[in-house]
């Protein structure tokens, strides 16, 4: 109370004085829980959350980006301070206050695009550096359980990555670019921003060697496939591409970390399938050209579900064909199987 009146008396800007009042109290909160104990620091960590709740909602009166950065140090330092105190119980806390600051973020997408890729990257390395060595130093301890460090920073990856993907899709029709051509100016779709935060979701997975973090690629590259407007010829580059990069995967790291790859390609085939009904003769030969591309990966991955993908576009192929009026594809196609199956027979 003393506090606040002598900010009132002063006519100062609030916002700041609270800022360094909780930070001082966050400061004195870990220092008494480190030094003395738990006991003592449980009413400064009220008093710090109080403070901390004050001051943001007394930052409302400052600019959008003032508080976008005022409302961010404070959800990371939150996260740094349960992080050195390792309180699993109040990770909940710095996700809650991102998660508040949700419609600022919207009015600057740019911020929002840049925190869905920094974010699992940072889950990433809290992962490789924190979550797995203390999971293994604490693993003899009798009832351990195993704590997922990083989750906070995969929710809030998660939420801010399809909150941007909903706010591009929502003003694709009024705006004539993107959010990152608008910034880079650079053309750039918002397909390929959903591609975008799911390369590096991908790569955060890789770099900290989870492989469910992968389905997260999956979700956002299968928005972007089917985002409308993707010109059929970009997908029937990218479907064999994602094929081959399948392959590749497999061979270098196992199935495991292909089959994602592989549902994306799976994907991709469709909807380049469905798009080249408009191609006529040409969306036809694509569509059975990638079948044949199907079939070998099929056989060198020695996987009877590729196998019997490959005859549906094969299919698929024949009927376009027979639209355009090309009534003996059929034939070739028949003669073309038979030929492959024989060859692969006698391998």
């Amino acid at each position: 109370t003393v506090y606040g009146i002598f900010i009132l008396s002063i006519y100062a800007e609030p916002v700041w004085w609270l800022l360094g009042l909780s930070l001082a109290l966050v400061a004195a909160a870990v220092v008494t829980r480190r030094l003395i104990g738990a006991l003592w620091a449980n009413t400064l960590d009220v008093l710090a959350l109080i403070e901390i709740g004050l001051m943001l909602l007394f930052s409302f009166n400052l600019g959008a980006g003032r508080i976008l950065a005022l409302w961010l140090f404070i959800a990371i330092l939150l996260y740094v301070v349960v992080l050195y105190q390792r309180r699993a119980a109040a990770l909940f806390v710095p996700v809650l206050v991102a998660m508040l600051i949700l419609p600022i973020l919207l009015t600057r997408p740019q911020v929002l695009l840049v925190a869905s890729i920094a974010l699992p990257l940072a889950a990433a390395g809290i992962h490789s550096m924190i979550t797995r060595k203390w999971n293994t130093l604490l693993a003899n301890l009798p009832l351990h359980k195993n704590v997922l460090w990083e989750w906070p920073l995969l929710a809030i990856g998660v939420i801010y990555g399809v909150t941007f993907g909903l706010h591009e899709i929502a003003f694709m029709n009024d705006y004539a670019v993107s959010t990152l051509a608008g910034w880079l100016h650079v053309q750039f779709s918002v397909s390929l921003e959903l591609a975008l935060i799911a390369l590096f979701w991908y790569v955060s997975a890789v770099l900290a060697r989870v492989k469910w973090w992968s389905l997260m690629m999956v979700g956002f590259v299968g928005a972007a496939l089917l985002m409308p407007g993707n010109p059929f010829w970009v997908l029937a580059w990218l479907a064999p591409m994602l094929a081959l990069l399948s392959l590749g995967v497999s061979r270098l790291a196992g199935r495991d970390w292909a089959a994602p790859l592989y549902s994306v390609t799976l994907l991709a085939g469709v909807v380049m399938s469905v798009a080249g009904h408009s191609q006529g003769q040409a969306g036809a030969w694509v569509v059975l050209l990638f079948s044949v591309l199907v079939y070998l990966i099929g056989v060198i991955e020695q996987s009877p579900i590729g196998l019997w993908i490959a005859p549906i576009f094969a299919i698929w192929s024949v009927f376009y064909a027979g639209q355009s009026g090309d009534l003996y594809r059929s034939s070739i196609v028949a003669l073309v199987c038979a030929a492959l199956g024989i060859g692969i027979g006698c391998l």
